[in-house]
């Protein structure tokens, strides 16, 4: 950045059979934006943006609201105002309306990768 603080700091591991790189950025104001070694990106205030921790997938709003959460066949995405939007459990998924009663219920089959 024209302030003299790093924007990005890239990390190449060279293999014969694959090339891997990790990287850790920041936005302008010195607040981290992505950390490839810890698995997370954050947002420019500094509230955690998503994180892949252990097999869990988490995303949160900007405002820290949980947005979405994936761990163990269990899929699950709320709404800004933290109601459930829906969640989808062993091949069934269930809409939620914004209130939180439930709207509709289907039964979905495919293969995870």
């Amino acid at each position: 950045y024209k302030n003299g603080k790093e924007k990005s700091v890239i990390t190449y591991d060279y293999h014969p059979t694959r090339t891997s790189s990790m990287i850790k950025s920041w936005y302008e104001n010195g607040q981290i934006s992505r950390d490839d070694s810890l698995n997370k990106k954050w947002y420019e205030n500094g509230q955690l943006k998503s994180e892949d921790v252990d097999g869990t997938d988490r995303e949160w709003y900007e405002n820290g609201q949980l947005k979405s959460e994936r761990v163990d066949g269990t899929d699950r995405e709320w709404y800004e105002n933290g109601q459930l939007k829906y969640e989808f459990v062993n091949g069934e998924m269930i809409n939620y309306k914004i209130n939180g009663r439930k709207k509709k219920k289907k039964k979905y089959y495919f293969n995870r990768i």
